[in-house]
């Protein structure tokens, strides 16, 4: 199947959202197969913008937002200014802002690169072989509009 490399993005995280609830063992595999498949499949999505990142904007060391208040409780800890910049090296991750002037390149770009059409040979399933678990109402709508999961028969 064709689809373009943007229809991607709400599959996979309808499918990872999927992937959190107790299923049947064949939506499981279904579930697992098509979440592997996306994986690999747009491992070369994530290092051609991770290139356009690099090209487009400038990067900085940052303490990982997610660490933040993780590492201001250990540091206040430590006495020497040599031990708080040793244990903040370990908190910190690379970070890119785009350059001012360069964003409607990099906007346009990334829109080029998310519209290239890649064929993906998704695993099907039959809607009732989800059995009796309750799904809210949209929890597959994108599954069911790529023809992932079809009616009976």
């Amino acid at each position: 199947m064709k689809v373009k490399i943007r229809e991607t993005f709400p599959l996979f995280q309808e499918l990872k959202n999927l992937n959190k609830k107790e299923l049947m063992i064949k939506a499981r595999y279904f579930v697992e197969k098509n979440l592997n498949k996306l994986l690999g499949d747009l491992k070369d999505y994530v290092t051609q913008e991770k290139k356009l990142i690099e090209k487009y904007g400038d990067k900085k060391r940052i303490i990982a937002p997610q660490f933040k208040k993780m590492y201001e409780e250990q540091a206040k800890k430590l006495k020497t200014k040599k031990e708080k910049e040793s244990l903040k090296e370990k908190f910190m991750i690379d970070d890119y802002e785009i350059k001012k002037g360069n964003e409607e390149k990099f906007k346009k770009d990334v829109e080029d690169l998310q519209s290239i059409e890649m064929e993906i040979e998704f695993h099907k399933i039959k809607i009732e072989d989800f059995g009796e678990i309750k799904l809210k109402e949209g929890e597959i709508t994108n599954c069911i509009k790529l023809g992932l999961i079809v009616d009976g028969e």
